[in-house]
């Protein structure tokens, strides 16, 4: 675990704490666990605030005092008085170049690209051709905003005409169009970024 994220505080400004008081509830990469402090004393300031992502490991998080003290002092305290954030640690560069390495060291050599045999030069995959459409359908069919891959052509060998896109413009699933999906957009959790991470790395 490199770095955390701050939940809910337990204890505010001028609340005691003793031994094994939750000070505040802390996210890591893989579960949500109760921060118990092991001292006594009173909670002078808090630095971090409820919600807050991606703090490194070792960061100020709140100022404890000793019974007593004035903590109104205190109210313009900040991280950065307290020594500031601990600094991230480096990725480990060395390692990912070392595993891309291994990667190509241990890859196959490509074949050679066959030669260009026919007259139409190299084969592309269906997906990657044009439609076969005349001229003047695909003229109508940027007219009426119609997708010409979408269309199906009844011509010789297939070829779309303009009598399809006409058929493909005047059909309700045209007209309606492509009906726009909902969706909602949630924060992403230290769990998930963790394993979207991870997933990337492999």
């Amino acid at each position: 675990m490199t770095a955390g994220g701050i939940g809910a505080w337990q204890k505010k400004a001028g609340d005691s704490i003793a031994p094994g008081d939750v000070l505040v509830e802390i996210e890591t990469d893989k579960a949500q666990m109760d921060f118990e402090f092991q001292e006594e004393g009173v909670i002078a300031k808090t630095l971090k605030e409820s919600g807050e992502k991606d703090v490194p490991v070792g960061s100020p998080i709140a100022v404890l005092v000793e019974e007593g003290t004035d903590v109104s002092a205190f109210e313009g305290f900040s991280a950065a008085d307290a020594g500031g954030d601990a600094p991230a640690p480096a990725p480990k560069k060395e390692e990912k170049s070392l595993r891309r390495r291994r990667r190509s060291e241990s890859a196959p050599t490509p074949a050679p690209e066959p030669e260009d045999n026919g007259p139409a030069g190299k084969l592309e995959p269906a997906i990657n051709r044009e439609p076969n459409a005349s001229i003047g359908a695909v003229r109508l069919a940027r007219e009426k905003g119609v997708k010409v891959a979408d269309v199906k052509g009844t011509g010789k060998g297939g070829q779309i005409t303009e009598e399809d896109v006409k058929k493909a413009a005047s059909s309700p699933a045209a007209a309606s169009g492509p009906a726009s999906a909902a969706y909602e957009d949630i924060p992403i959790s230290g769990m998930r970024k963790t394993i979207a991470n991870r997933l990337q790395d492999s």
